[in-house]
């Protein structure tokens, strides 16, 4: 067995027996039993190679079973096969398809045969290069890095099935990148079909996913394996940061927008006496687009991969490990868990990652170093916003200082930071720059950010809108935060308490839910979170603050114990698990509302054991519980799907049978019908068959509990939007318990179905409070006092209730309203109005001061913002195991600067001058992550608006028989910037150790050049032209969407012409005894084309009294002007009217009859032509 354990070239040691047989007949016994004890040996080493046992146990192998193979037996344990392999990836645009970046490597992979189910691989690199991006032809070497090198050389073991690659067993020296790589050559190994004679296709999982795969044969030795990347089932993606859940329930959202398209062709060749893979050769092209329309511009990334085998040798070389771990083929993306620690972020990812994890120190570079490029970019952004001005560069320099911030570790350097431009005269006093550096401080992210902030809000300098703005809007919504920032925000939350800071009120209710939404995150992303003590310390806390069964609720510290099952309710864990807040649930001491609550924190649980789903569907099936808490039961069971066949007789158990309150029965039902995908597909013959769905059609929806839902895609903005409306009754009341909205967007571009908000509503024992608030309202409004008929009767209480029993019930039905939003499915905001407060509304609505319990409005808040509208990156598999990352970024700086002046000498008299400005930058990038070189096309698009505007506001008080009010508005400057866009593109190359090579994407085509201006009617009525100056591609022309695809620059104006003063409305009236006007002005009182004018003026004498209408405009004016003169029979009339361009003449009387009324007569005729006059 010692020989049999060891690697033996058993055809050698068995002929060198036969040689020496004649020569040992002649020896002694003893040599002669010697020998037949090696060739017994030797027989049972050829034996067990026969067999092909494997030489280590089972228990300790990759491989969960061995059988004997039936197909590819060609390789035999104990032997290693060495295959040279050549990949290479080109990024290209449709722009330029000659201009293109291209990564290659090459080496030697060897496969060790360690059983028939069994194999090692071990992988050298011998060249690693990349092209020149001033000369294609030229490759210029690299040198990847020395911890990847180690750990493609460690031996992978991996379990082997008749040709399928099933579960990968890689070692300690093994990393992300050189395991990616051994999952691309060996998904090009792969040869998953056993069927060789003929073509067929199944569902195959390597590298790139579980993608249906086509097999094809060319001739009796050759396999064509093709794919198609847009229809993968579950192409195995990753999206940066996940705020919502990845991939859709509905595929048929998916595939009107794939993450990718393209298509997988891999040709093998089989060698015919071996019966192994002789050769691959594999062609992948994968395009990317901004939209996917037919007419995109899209990004080419083609890979060519190449295995040819070399040798087959005998004789195992690998020292192997002990499996410890298993995976599979799918490609490993980078997780956030690599991102929580420095170390393993530093020594494999040396590149710039931005939103695959948070950006940390690398390279030579120190904090100090860091902290001194972020104070240059503050400058940099002060001479880019002086005089209120703004530049198109502004977000991207934003974006620079986050990144900078983010290298510093001393968090002195960021106080420095914030202390030197809150200085009194930092940047000639511009306001802008401290809401730029207040806004980027929460986005960075890091333990030293957070304490800052932490440090300053325990100052007590910040008004309620700016702790709102850096707790909720800043640290709940981190996108990688890290365990090392807990301690400090656990440390604050205590502090607030401690100091008999109640989190009930408002806004100290802000920082233990925000603590919770970072604690639901790192868990999110880091394996076993509950392991780390920092993260422990946080649920402990809350779990004591809740204590057993919710017992904290009976007690003087009932505010903490709710806040605290809020937040358990965001982390989505507990200590004691689901069965903990059940055991609240049934908790029948406490208020009707604290039980409904410690269901609905069960939305974020993700791991409910049998037990917890029994008592869930208990609760649901209990008719003697409240509605509520039965379809809240259901709701948490829903959030799991319906795979689980005990859910699914629970459920038809349920419809089944006839209930007294059809409640919860029309809720299931109709969230039921809702149903799409596979959960449909489980439910659907439960629907069907109830025997109860005859009699649940008929019921109403204003009256029974239910589930509204709609949807809609949009091919144009390639997203798609889903709203759900869940409406619950009870059966005590015909005020619906709990209106919701929850709003989720499906966005097929960035991999993700994000709930983007949901908002409920929840109110409880208001039925008395609405009939009070109803008869104050009619006492108010009538004098007569309401009839004792019509008084509302009070509730009776049962008489077989004990008290304690009697205590319990009015306390369930005390008057109480929660109203809560969350974002991301995070809670950051609730509200809740009871006791004193809720029961004095009626008295405050029927006096009309209702107003007086909306909280205050804070005032004098800056008319600036920045920020970052997104930061999401999806990483895309290759077959070289060399992921695609297509990275977006938008990031915003706004400004409204007003001034405005008061004057009240002969009236009153105020200036406003207004002038918004508004920049915003996008980026996308996409890029080969190699590992040894990041690769890519970058294209950056900025916009700029900005405009003014003066107005001028005039009143005459003095008079009151003389009033008059102008209104004058002006542009401040003669030519506004409606819009400025420009889009550039540009190659990128980042080396481990060195700087970026960046180079100008030239397209084939020219660029044109055109400007056109609207100035005919636009001139003459509004004095401005409209023009509209581009610069772009002949075929990007052709849609506005391609302005993010090209390069390109486009301008929007509007230029004031020189006879243009101001854009006015005048309002005049005069009342005199004689004499009364009314005079309404408006447009440009400089050019009558431009101006409209509404006249009407009455002039009374003893004798005579004159009328004077005037509607004046430049397209049909109307003037009349007629004069009523009084005579013994009547009055005589003159008159004459302007109407367009003719002018008209009329005389006549007007004079009373008795019998017929009033006599109106006379003549009208156009000027000059009497002929044509009409009587």
């Amino acid at each position: 067995s010692h020989h049999c354990g060891q690697p033996v070239d058993l055809l050698s040691t068995i002929e060198d027996k036969q040689l020496t047989s004649a020569g040992a007949a002649t020896q002694g016994p003893a040599i002669r039993a010697t020998m037949n004890l090696k060739l017994l040996v030797a027989a049972c080493c050829l034996l067990a190679a026969v067999q092909a046992r494997p030489p280590r146990p089972l228990s300790s192998s990759c491989s969960a079973s061995c059988v004997s193979r039936t197909f590819w037996s060609g390789y035999r344990a104990g032997n290693v096969y060495t295959y040279d392999f050549d990949q290479s990836v080109e990024l290209s645009s449709e722009l330029n398809p000659s201009q293109a970046s291209r990564l290659k490597i090459n080496g030697q992979a060897k496969v060790e045969v360690l059983s028939d189910c069994e194999m090692a691989l071990t992988v050298e690199v011998k060249n690693a290069k990349v092209g020149d991006l001033d000369d294609a032809s030229s490759l210029s070497p690299r040198d990847p890095p020395a911890k990847v090198l180690a750990g493609l050389r460690a031996p992978l073991r991996f379990a082997f099935d008749n040709g399928r690659v099933v579960e990968l067993c890689p070692g300690a020296e093994e990393t992300r990148a050189s395991l990616n790589l051994k999952r691309g050559l060996l998904s090009q190994l792969q040869v998953s079909t056993e069927q060789r004679g003929q073509a067929h296709e199944f569902e195959e999982r390597d590298i790139l996913g579980d993608c249906w795969t086509e097999y094809t044969p060319e001739g009796p030795n050759t396999l064509v394996k093709t794919k198609d990347l847009a229809k993968c089932k579950k192409l195995n993606y990753q999206s940066y940061p996940l705020l919502g859940v990845k991939s859709f329930e509905d595929e048929t959202t998916q595939s009107k927008r794939p993450i990718t398209k393209g298509s997988l062709t891999c040709r093998m060749e089989i060698d015919p006496e071996r019966d192994i893979v002789k050769s691959t050769s594999c062609q992948e092209e994968q395009r990317q687009s901004a939209r996917h329309q037919s007419d995109s511009i899209e990004e080419k990334i083609r890979t060519t991969t190449r295995l040819t085998l070399k040798n087959e040798e005998s004789g195992l070389i690998s020292a192997l490990h002990e499996v410890s771990k298993r995976t599979d083929l799918r490609h490993g993306h980078k997780s956030s868990s690599q991102c929580q620690n420095a170390s393993a972020w530093l020594e494999e990812d040396i590149f710039h990652s931005a939103t695959e994890c948070v950006e940390r120190k690398h390279g030579a570079e120190t904090s100090s170093q860091y902290f001194a490029k972020a104070n240059e970019t503050l400058n940099q952004l002060c001479e880019a916003t002086k005089n209120q001005s703004m530049s198109r560069d502004v977000p991207k320099k934003y974006a620079d200082l986050i990144k900078y911030m983010r290298g510093i570790t001393d968090k002195a350097q960021l106080a420095q930071l914030y202390k030197q431009v809150r200085a009194a005269g930092y940047c000639d006093r511009n306001p802008l720059m401290l809401v730029i550096l207040r806004s980027a401080i929460p986005t960075v992210g890091t333990k030293q950010s957070v304490q800052f902030i932490i440090d300053e809000l325990q100052k007590s300098e910040d008004s309620a809108a700016g702790r709102n703005d850096w707790i909720v809007n800043g640290v709940a919504l981190m996108q990688h935060p890290t365990p090392e920032i807990l301690p400090g925000l656990l440390s604050y939350v205590r502090s607030l308490r401690d100091q008999d800071k109640a989190l009930i009120t408002g806004v100290n209710r802000d920082e233990p839910l925000a603590l919770s939404a970072v604690v639901h995150k790192i868990c999110q992303e880091l394996p076993n979170c509950e392991s780390d003590s920092r993260v422990k310390a946080v649920i402990d806390y809350f779990a004591d603050s809740l204590g057993p069964a919710c017992a904290k609720f009976n007690g003087a510290d009932s505010d903490n114990a709710f806040v605290a099952l809020l937040a358990i309710g965001n982390m989505g864990r507990m200590r004691g698990g689901v069965n903990s807040l059940v055991q609240c649930a049934n908790n029948q001491r406490l208020q009707i509302v604290y039980r409904a609550f410690a269901l609905h924190s069960l939305r974020r649980f993700s791991n409910f054991s049998t037990t917890d789903k029994h008592q869930l569907s208990n609760l649901l099936l209990d008719e003697g519980q409240d509605a509520e808490f039965r379809i809240a039961a259901f709701q948490a069971l829903a959030r799991h799907g319906f795979s689980n066949s005990m859910l699914r007789d629970y459920i038809r158990q349920l419809l089944d049978r006839t209930e007294a309150d059809r409640q919860v029965q029309m809720f299931v039902y109709t969230h039921l019908k809702n149903l799409k995908g596979q959960d449909a597909r489980m439910m659907s013959p439960i629907l069907l068959s109830a025997k109860t769905a005859t009699e649940l059609k008929k019921l109403s929806r204003r009256q029974y509990s239910n589930v509204l839902k709609g949807q809609y895609y949009s091919p144009a903005l390639e997203a798609g939007a889903q709203a759900e409306v869940p409406i619950v009754f009870s059966a005590q009341s015909a005020i619906p318990r709990y209106i919701g909205l929850n709003l989720t967007v499906n966005m097929p571009s960035q991999g993700q179905s994000i709930n983007l908000m949901e908002i409920g509503l929840r109110m409880q024992g208001l039925e008395k409070l609405i009939e009070q608030t109803y008869s104050l309202i009619a006492k108010k409004y009538s004098q007569s006092e309401p009839s004792s008929e019509e008084a509302p009767a009070t509730a009776q209480q049962p008489d077989d209730l004990t008290d304690e029993q009697r205590r319990l019930t009015q306390t369930r039905i005390k008057p109480r309203i929660d109203l809560f939003v969350r974002r991301y499915g995070v809670e950051l905001s609730h509200t809740d109005l009871s006791g004193g407060i809720i029961e004095s509304l009626p008295a405050l609505i029927a006096s009309g001061q209702a107003e007086s319990l909306m909280p205050s409005m804070v005032s004098g808040k800056p008319g600036a913002a920045a920020g970052t509208l997104m930061e999401s990156t999806l990483s895309i598999p290759t077959t070289a195991g060399l992921p695609i990352l297509v990275k977006q970024e938008s990031h915003y700086v706004t400004n409204l600067r007003s001034e405005m002046s008061f004057s009240q000498s002969t009236g009153f008299e105020a200036t406003v001058q207004v002038q918004p400005t508004a920049a915003i930058q996008m980026l996308r990038t996409v890029a080969v992550d190699a590992i040894f070189e990041r690769a890519g096309i970058q294209s950056s698009t900025s916009f700029l608006s900005s405009t003014g505007v003066r107005i001028n506001l005039k009143k005459n008080l003095d008079d009151s028989s003389d009033r008059q009010l102008l209104v004058k508005i002006e542009p401040l400057n003669k030519r506004q910037s409606v819009a400025e866009v420009k889009t550039e593109m540009k190659f990128f190359q980042h080396t481990a150790g060195k700087q970026h090579v960046e180079k100008a994407l030239t397209p084939q085509q020219a660029s044109v050049q055109s400007e056109r201006c609207v100035e005919g009617l636009a001139k003459k009525l509004g004095g401005h032209k409209i023009c509209f100056k581009t610069e772009s591609l002949p075929n990007c022309q052709t849609s506005p969407c391609k302005i993010l695809q090209c390069p390109s620059s486009y301008q929007l104006f509007l230029e004031k012409s020189d006879d243009f003063s101001a854009f006015e409305v005048n309002y005049k009236w005069k009342s005199q005894r004689s004499e009364k006007q009314l005079q309404l002005l408006i447009g440009d009182r400089k050019s009558k084309e431009r101006l409209l004018k509404f006249n009407i003026q009455s002039v009374s004498r003893r004798d005579n009294i004159s009328y004077k209408l005037e509607l004046q405009n430049p397209i049909f004016p109307i003037v009349i002007d007629s004069n009523f003169t009084k005579s013994e029979s009547g009055h005589q009339v003159n008159a004459k009217a302007q109407i367009g361009s003719v002018e008209y003449l009329a005389t006549g009387s007007v004079r009373p009859d008795s019998e017929k009324g009033v006599i109106i007569q006379g003549e009208v005729h156009p000027k000059d032509k009497i002929d044509q006059r009409c009587k």
